[in-house]
């Protein structure tokens, strides 16, 4: 369930609340700098870990339900 929880963290919905909120944490760093300057490339690598942490969530739900069975 932290799988899928964390996916909906990272979802592209909230792409500006976590651009924002990656740029005011990582502020004054390389990473923070990174950040602001590349949006587009932030935006996608958030987007490539929403999708891969839903995957990865839903995989483990469906594997505990067919141990259940």
């Amino acid at each position: 369930m932290a799988w899928v929880i964390g996916g909906f963290l990272f979802c592209p919905c909230h792409l500006p609340l976590t651009l924002w909120l990656g740029a005011t944490v990582l502020a004054g760093t390389a990473a923070g700098a990174a950040l602001g300057e590349h949006p587009v490339a932030s935006g996608v690598i958030v987007s490539v870990l929403w999708g891969l942490a839903t995957w990865r969530g839903v995989y483990l739900l469906r594997a505990a339900r067919r141990r259940q069975q």
